[in-house]
């Protein structure tokens, strides 16, 4: 069992470590948090799942794995009925996702908030026993007086208390949330709030304070789209993070592949014209046995490049566009590719891939 007197102490242990972390990142500010040291064999590039795939695409965590060096999956502190729309797993899942971790390395996992917050969640005991995965805290609250994080703390809470955490609490509850994941939710908008204070979003934050006041709903979307767009941008642990583009779109995030920001969806085609679906644990496997690692890292870096050249700047709206434009660059990036880099993967493999998937979509 997930017992209060297990996750106390694992909770204490997070805290003396990140304490540990503060001391040593005034040297060395650059600092990864956590320090990859708790993860095991991790391998670039490091990417944060998007854990919404299913709830935008109906979509499993699996078809992200193969792209990722090691894919983080940052677990939320639901109950089991709503472990795949937030998490995307099932809990089914997990002793195949124990199983992958420990032999590939290609997926690990943190804690999205403090591991009190987990109290009673035992269909996560064996993830969190067999890992005890670290929490990914935040170290930029630290660079700043604690004074100043209190003031900002407290005018989120005089500007939200009357009604949007009011609404947020009733709408996660009805949707079978509990209690403790909406103080994990409000814990991720202070989060948010105070990275806004740091980078100087005087009218954005203006603007924000308005909504929380006068329209809870439109708050929670801005509020969202604030916190996909800045998580990449101040993450101390990697800056790459998956969003869906039924995602991206949904809160109004410039849906095109950028440094940080990878759409999911470009593996997903991918691996399909490669007449591959690994849309469980034994898909996935064959993928990674199959290709190696470096060979899908630079067939997706190839396509993310061509499908920012289409677009320009524009951003893509649907997943059929999508398709689209992968179609139309996929001989002359899969000839590219072929021919500088995948010795194991001939044109005519990759015709062949085109091929099958023609015949079944």
């Amino acid at each position: 069992m997930l017992d209060k007197k297990f996750l106390a102490e694992y909770s204490s242990k997070e805290k003396a470590e990140f304490r540990k972390y503060l001391k040593s990142s005034i040297k060395n500010p650059t600092k990864p948090y956590p320090p990859y040291s708790r993860f095991g064999e991790i391998k670039n590039p490091i990417v944060h799942s998007d854990p919404h795939v299913y709830t935008f695409d109906h979509e499993k965590i699996w078809s992200q794995i193969p792209f990722a060096g090691t894919l983080m999956v940052s677990i939320h502190n639901v109950p089991e009925k709503l472990c795949l729309s937030q998490n995307g797993f099932e809990p089914s899942d997990i002793p195949n996702l124990i199983q992958l971790a420990k032999e590939t390395g290609k997926i690990k996992f943190g804690l999205q908030t403090d591991p009190l917050h987990y109290e009673g969640l035992d269909y996560l005991e064996p993830l969190i026993r067999e890992f005890e995965p670290p929490v990914f805290y935040y170290p930029e609250k630290t660079q700043i007086p604690e004074i100043e994080r209190k003031k900002w703390a407290n005018e989120l809470v005089q500007l939200a208390s009357p009604k949007y955490f009011k609404e947020l609490r009733y709408n996660v509850l009805k949707s079978g949330g509990s209690d403790k994941f909406v103080d994990a939710l409000i814990e991720g908008r202070g989060s948010t709030w105070e990275k806004m204070k740091i980078l100087g979003m005087d009218s954005e934050i203006e603007h924000l304070s308005n909504l929380i006041v006068d329209n809870s709903e439109e708050a929670e979307s801005l509020f969202s789209s604030y916190i996909m767009t800045l998580s990449p941008m101040l993450d101390p642990f990697t800056h790459n993070y998956n969003y869906s583009l039924s995602r991206l779109n949904e809160y109004g995030v410039p849906a095109i592949p950028t440094e940080n920001i990878r759409i999911p969806e470009i593996g997903k085609f991918i691996l399909k014209k490669l007449a591959l679906k690994p849309e469980n644990y034994f898909g996935c496997i064959e993928v990674i046995q199959k290709y190696d690692d470096n060979d899908l890292y630079k067939l997706l870096d190839s396509f993310e490049s061509a499908i920012k050249n289409k677009k320009s700047d524009k951003i893509l709206k649907t997943k059929e566009e999508l398709k689209k434009i992968i179609d139309n660059v996929w001989d002359d990036v899969t000839k590219t590719v072929s021919n500088k880099r995948c010795k194991k993967w001939s044109f005519n493999h990759f015709r062949f891939g085109r091929n099958v998937y023609n015949s079944i979509s």
